[in-house]
């Protein structure tokens, strides 16, 4: 008796999974979530943009129309986040040409405060105290940024190394 009770129920689950197979029931089909990415930097069209929540870096940086040559260190397997922010860096190039074009005191000026911070060792604190050293001399050189409180000598050091021996 046992036994054909189990016979029967597997021969009844067999059948059931054969109608639902027959009328090729699916599941539901759950809407993809759209989320909202910042990009900012090296990127040829930086901006807000609301994409699929499971698109990663490559993918935006795509939508952003690229990259720029100077761009590095980018991982573009990173997942997003709702409310992300990414800044792509960009490199700093070590011969003289590059070095007058990129760190002359005008080029320095106009750098943005999380231009500053990607900097090793320069905080927002420093990074701040740096732009009103440059508004207040407009003139100054790399040099001349160990007369901002918080920079000493080894700190200037990292500075000539990022921004070349202006």
């Amino acid at each position: 008796m046992k036994k054909t009770g189990i016979i029967v129920s597997l021969l009844l689950l067999f059948i059931l999974g054969f109608w639902f197979k027959l009328y090729g029931l699916t599941p539901l089909e759950v809407p993809q979530r759209q989320i909202f990415v910042h990009i900012e930097g090296e990127v040829t069209k930086p901006g807000l943009y609301e994409i699929a929540e499971d698109l990663r870096l490559g993918d935006l940086v795509e939508l952003a129309g690229g990259l720029t040559d100077k761009a590095e260190g980018i991982n573009l397997a990173k997942k997003l986040i709702d409310g992300e922010k990414i800044i792509i860096s960009r490199i700093w190039q070590e011969d003289a040409e590059d070095n007058q074009v990129q760190n002359s005191p005008s080029i320095i000026r106009e750098m943005t405060l999380e231009e500053w911070m990607e900097i090793p060792g320069v905080g927002e604190v420093t990074a701040r105290a740096i732009m009103e050293y440059l508004r207040k001399n407009p003139g100054a050189k790399v040099d001349e940024l160990i007369e901002v409180n918080g920079i000493g000598e080894k700190k200037l050091q990292i500075l000539k190394e990022h921004l070349g021996n202006l």
